[in-house]
């Protein structure tokens, strides 16, 4: 008891001094003599030492029958020499999990699923089951003989045999494809049977035999030249040349309608309304008959136009009178036009570009109101380049380029060419006659030869004049 209490004042002490691994020891020290402290409580028991376990023989509880009921309906049938086959399996298996052998249990396990015997270890029962038919082996590596489509029309459409017999034979083909996961043999048949106007549907298993289509498709249209309305009573003539150039640049609009690039097309129709407008006409275009005609006057359905709006055709009103008073006005109307071409074309970056150009001119556009003031203008309005490029033609550019229309210009995007011949005349004659036309060299614009450049240019040359 002396010994007891010293060794409890001494982990008493070892605590107060905060020297708590010498206070653990203590207490494994007198847990080990069967003395157990709650500190909680402020007691402390004494236990009797626990006896120590007899080793275990290897016989112990071992079982000498297994537990397993047999639970199914009796459809299979054992022999006596079966049944004891079976329970001794079961026997063996409950006596690997006694020893804890699981691996050997759960091999036992899979042999007596060979067997057809499946246990439920849960409910300690097992079933009996009639093995399965072995399957039947393929007809051939190559996949089915026959196809199971079956015909779904009316029959309005009469096959010959050859023809029927072609049309299984592709049928079976892709089945066969379709066997093998060649999907892309697959598909290239479907497009043959396709081209053969039989239709199939794989989810009913069935094919349909349609009439071909009455008219043919575009790709064997004979291509036809847009030509000049027969109704057009404008007045307008033109140059056999400038004839000639405005059909190629209306086949080049209609060839890139038909791949669906539609960038290209309505940058082609910019750049002739642009002629058109600067000419003081309309350029109506027909598609479906494949004609075009002129209006005279520039007025737009679309296009909101008042008494300050500008004669260029950008559709941007002023909206004050400072550009009135400025020389240049022309040569702002010609950056606003080629800023419009740039946007349709999605060609934002060069718009961008073009609007701080303005900007530097001292004219400030707001494309939500679609107008535009200006300010004086400055001293120096920025340097150019004296490249002699066309800068009208270079800003029409397409997003998409898959026509090949642009060549000629390269570029990220491509770009629409320049005519060949320089820019189109539309004049207007007094007499609409052929035989009253003057030579293609004295085809002139009403108020001198039309020149989309000829604005900047002078713009340019006032600011070099002026630049130190």
């Amino acid at each position: 008891q002396r010994t007891l209490d010293g060794l409890l004042l001494e982990r008493l002490q070892a605590k107060f001094n905060r020297d708590f691994d010498a206070a653990d020891r203590l207490r494994d020290t007198l847990r080990s003599a069967g003395i157990f402290v709650n500190d909680k409580d402020r007691t402390y028991e004494v236990r009797a030492p626990r006896q120590p376990r007899p080793p275990r023989s290897a016989t112990q509880h071992e079982p000498t029958t297994h537990d397993y009921t047999r639970y199914d309906d009796g459809a299979v049938l054992l022999s006596p020499d079966d049944q004891r086959t079976l329970d001794g399996l079961l026997l063996e298996r409950l006596r690997a999990k006694f020893q804890r052998d699981f691996d050997r249990a759960d091999a036992l396990r899979e042999a007596l699923k060979q067997h057809n015997v499946f246990i439920n270890d849960g409910e300690r029962t097992y079933q009996v089951r009639a093995p399965r038919a072995p399957r039947p082996p393929r007809e051939s590596n190559d996949g089915p003989s026959t196809h199971d489509y079956r015909r779904g029309d009316d029959g309005s459409i009469f096959l010959s045999p050859e023809q029927q017999a072609l049309v299984d034979g592709l049928l079976l083909e892709r089945l066969r494809a379709k066997f093998k996961r060649d999907f892309d043999s697959a598909d290239a048949l479907r497009e043959t049977l396709k081209q053969h106007d039989v239709f199939v549907d794989d989810r009913e298993r069935t094919y349909e035999v349609r009439a071909p289509r009455a008219s043919p498709g575009r790709q064997n249209e004979p291509e036809r030249d847009y030509a000049r309305d027969e109704n057009d009573a404008s007045g307008v003539v033109l140059a056999p040349a400038d004839e000639a150039q405005l059909a190629a640049r209306l086949a080049a609009r209609r060839a890139a309608k038909r791949i669906r690039d539609y960038s290209s097309a309505d940058a082609i129709r910019s750049e002739l309304d642009g002629v058109a407008t600067a000419c003081g006409c309309r350029l109506l275009i027909d598609d479906k008959k494949l004609t075009y005609r002129f209006e005279l006057g520039t007025t737009r359905r679309v296009a909101r136009r008042t008494d300050d709006a500008d004669d260029g055709g950008h559709g941007y009103r002023r909206e004050d009178d400072g550009c009135r008073l400025r020389d240049d006005i022309a040569a702002i109307d010609a950056l606003l036009n080629e800023r419009v071409r740039a946007k349709r074309c999605r060609d934002f970056h060069k718009a961008d570009e073009l609007r701080t150009e303005l900007r530097n001119l001292g004219v400030f556009v707001d494309d939500k109101k679609r107008t535009f003031y200006c300010r004086e203008k400055p001293d120096e309005a920025g340097d150019y380049p004296d490249d002699g490029a066309t800068r009208v033609w270079e800003l029409v550019k397409p997003k998409n380029d898959r026509a090949g229309l642009g060549r000629a210009g390269g570029g990220k995007y491509g770009r629409v060419p320049p005519p060949p011949t320089g820019p189109m005349q539309f004049v207007r004659s007094s007499s609409p006659s052929a035989d009253a036309l003057p030579p293609a060299d004295d085809y002139k614009h009403i108020g001198g030869p039309l020149d989309l450049d000829a604005p900047l240019k002078r713009a340019r040359d006032r600011s070099r004049s002026r630049s130190p």
